[in-house]
């Protein structure tokens, strides 16, 4: 090439603007006409200064190489680590089958077929005949009278279709934080089967059932349940564990009670930790949601925690720790839901844990509550998770913050995915990557005075590990994936000032391999879904546009600094990013005009974009919001060590006024090879009634295959019209 010194790459760190059985198979395949990705901005629903609208939300997401600290082997051996893509087409199976398990049963298996309650007794009450069902203070084990052998601890457990087991609190102490205040807990040697109901025997007493055998498993009629039936008292916490495989096919509900008494609170729910050894099923529902309120704030959600240390989680059934409704606020969702399948934790001296795949279909739910004359409720948290598996996540989502009819409207929650790798010497495994589909909706919530922010949506494969100078194997393409989602919509709200529009990153990181001598790229990145990011109308000043960045990880101001580091760099031509779908990052209306957004895309192969980018400024009724213009790559920028190609209409023009006009931005083509443009380019300045804005500017380059193909006749940077017309800006085409 002919200089390094000119040549500059827009790699910048993403920061974020403000996851015995039935033999029954799930079914959980992705529409891609009706997917959808929605993190808008509430709006403010009454008029007055400050009552403004909500930034719209986020998406960052990719594929990661090593956090330092590690061995280049794994790069050297594979220098291509798979793709990254967004696309409208395909599907996504979540299915999976429940297997049926055969219960290993003890000597001593307890069957409840009738209503039975559980004593707490101080010595043995048994008396040579057939006799209660009952616990000891401060033991798990479970107890009844055999006619032949008196007191006998049981193995196992089975409580059969229609029968409740209602246990007392035997523990002063609280088996975990979440709601309660003792708890009643038990633990069997061998299985536990629930095809009916279990509860606990009073208002606040927590709930612990351990299987330590092959099988805990809740029927589809079974019902474990803590769930408040008193206004103010909270639901109580519930712990599930199998050292084998656990299955939910029924119900889990610590959910808190509704309040329809004058002045009280809606009850929060109990958090919920439903864990397995190795595999975990659900088709059933968890439950942890705060109970509305008719004159008091609403209950808030709780935790719902499900994991399979050892192995696979498969869920198809209903999530959800949404918060209640409240008069005054409404309640929280829940702080968080955790999935994750399998494991990898060490606790200083060995590993424990295993390989794991993580497939979610179903529902998984967090929404805020709506409040009256308080706040709406924020949105919750998903954090799923693998490790050395693959990570397909396919519910519908529902994270919305709660709408407020007096006050601010809650933020949407926020969704994290994370495909782990598995690192425990010869048995570890990569991260075996993320699909993501499904019906999605992260908004804040409209609010009188405020509409609440979007929330964001983070995925990362993390291709972190090798073990001993050996790779794991060759990764899926693509490696990080959303697929079959018809648009991208992150908006500003809108209010007195529009709120922002979001921002959208797509990642696929670089490594220098020292085996290659080489700048080797992790694959090819693809976007094929509208995105639109814009900034929300304003009554005073309208929101600022969104932003988009494509490939932005890292800053290389010029490539001479990789010149100098590494001696001469060679880049594979296959590291290709293609957008081939339309981007709004347009700014908002108002008295004054939002600023446009920008839309960055960088490549170390050839970069092809054959969408249309608006990235104008806002209209106003007074003046016209500005074209995004800052150093050094203003508001839409292509750049590539190989070709720039670009076929799709491009705008970055200042917003009209009824006064005076804002002025254009800057449009930035550079190639490290030839820079081929056969679109329309405006970066022109606003129309105004007494002044015209400025047009902005447009740069193209060929560093080594020049020169380049610019299509002059549709390159405009005029000033806007007006009895002052603004000033032209510049066209600059060096080679």
């Amino acid at each position: 090439m002919k200089s390094f010194k000119l040549f500059t790459l827009i790699i910048a760190v993403a920061f974020l603007w403000g996851c015995s059985g039935s033999g029954n198979t799930t079914s959980a395949i992705s529409s891609n006409t009706s997917n959808t990705f929605v993190a808008n901005g509430g709006n403010a629903t009454t008029s007055g200064t400050g009552n403004n609208g909500g930034n719209g939300g986020s998406i960052n997401f990719g594929n990661y190489y090593g956090s330092g600290g590690y061995s280049s082997d794994y790069y050297d051996y594979y220098p291509f680590f798979g793709d990254v893509s967004v696309t409208q087409s395909g599907t996504l199976d979540t299915s999976f089958t429940v297997p049926v398990v055969t219960p290993t049963y003890g000597a001593n298996v307890l069957t409840i077929s009738n209503n039975t309650t559980a004593t707490l007794v101080t010595s043995s009450p048994c008396t040579g005949a057939a006799g209660p069902v009952y616990l000891y203070s401060n033991s798990p084990n479970l107890y009844y009278c055999d006619p032949s052998s008196g007191e006998t601890q049981a193995t196992d457990l089975i409580v059969q279709t229609g029968a409740t087991l209602t246990l007392p609190g035997n523990y002063t102490t609280l088996a975990e934080y979440g709601g309660g205040t003792s708890s009643a807990q038990i633990s069997l040697s061998n299985t536990v089967t629930i095809n009916g109901t279990v509860n606990a025997a009073a208002a606040g007493v927590q709930l612990s059932i351990v299987a330590q055998g092959n099988l805990l498993q809740i029927g589809p009629k079974g019902l474990v349940t803590t769930k408040s039936s008193t206004a103010g008292i909270d639901g109580s916490y519930i712990y599930l564990y199998s050292a084998g495989v656990a299955i939910n096919q029924g119900t889990i509900d610590t959910s808190g009670n509704s309040a329809t008494v004058a002045a009280t609170d809606g009850s929060n729910g109990g958090g919920v930790d439903f864990e397995a050894d190795t595999y975990l099923y659900n088709t059933g529902s968890i439950l942890a949601r705060g109970g509305a309120s008719t004159s008091g704030n609403g209950g808030k959600g709780r935790h719902i925690h499900l994991y399979a240390y050892g192995a696979d989680l498969n869920s198809s059934g209903t999530i959800d720790n949404s918060g209640g409704n409240g008069a005054l606020a409404g309640g929280n969702g829940g702080y968080n839901i955790k999935l994750y399948g399998g494991a990898d934790y060490y606790d200083g001296n060995y590993n424990y844990g295993g390989v794991g795949n993580l497939i979610v279909g179903g529902s998984v739910l967090s929404n805020g509550g709506n409040g009256g004359t308080g706040n709406g409720g924020s949105g919750g948290y998903i954090d799923c998770e693998s490790y050395g598996g693959k990570l397909w996540s396919n519910p519908t989502v529902r994270l919305n913050g709660g709408s407020s009819t007096a006050a601010i409207g809650g933020g949407g929650g926020d969704y994290n995915l994370y495909g782990a790798p598995y690192s425990e010497g010869e048995n570890g495994a990569e991260s075996n990557g993320i699909k993501l589909s499904g019906s999605i909706n992260l908004s804040g919530g409209n609010g009188a005075t405020r509409g609440g922010n979007g929330g964001y949506l983070y995925f990362e494969n993390d291709l972190d590990y090798y073990r001993e100078g050996e790779a794991y194997g060759l990764l899926p393409s693509p490696a990080a994936a959303i697929v079959g989602i018809s648009s991208l919509t992150m908006n500003g709200g809108t209010g007195d000032t529009g709120g922002n529009g979001g921002f959208y990153s797509i990642f696929n990181f670089p490594y220098y391999s020292e085996n290659m001598d080489a700048f080797v790229f992790g694959g090819l990145m693809l976007n094929q879904v509208p995105v639109s990011a814009t900034g929300g109308a304003g009554t005073t000043t309208g929101g600022a546009g969104g932003a988009v960045w494509f490939n932005a990880p890292y800053i290389f101001s010029e490539f001479e600094i990789l010149y100098e580091y590494f001696g001469y760099v060679s880049i594979s031509t296959s590291a290709t990013t293609g957008n081939l779908a339309d981007i709004d990052v347009s700014g908002g209306t108002g008295a004054t005009g939002g600023e446009g957004g920008v839309a960055w895309m960088a490549a170390l192969g050839t970069l092809e974009n054959t969408g249309a980018i608006n990235a104008n400024a806002g209209a106003g009724t007074a003046s016209g919001g500005n074209g995004y213009d800052e150093a050094p790559w203003g508001s839409v920028a292509f750049m590539s060590m190989f070709d720039v190609v670009n076929s799709g209409n491009i705008t970055a023009s200042g917003g009209n006024g009824g006064a005076t006009g804002g002025y254009g931005g800057v449009v930035y083509l550079s190639a490290g090879g030839q820079t081929q443009n056969s679109a329309t380019i405006a970066a022109t300045g606003g129309n105004g009634t007494t002044t015209g804005g400025s047009g902005g500017g447009i740069f193209m380059d060929s560093y080594d295959l020049g020169p380049t193909i610019a299509n002059l006749s549709g390159l405009s940077v005029a000033g806007g019209t007006g009895p002052t017309p603004g000033s032209s800006g510049t066209i600059t085409i060096p080679y």
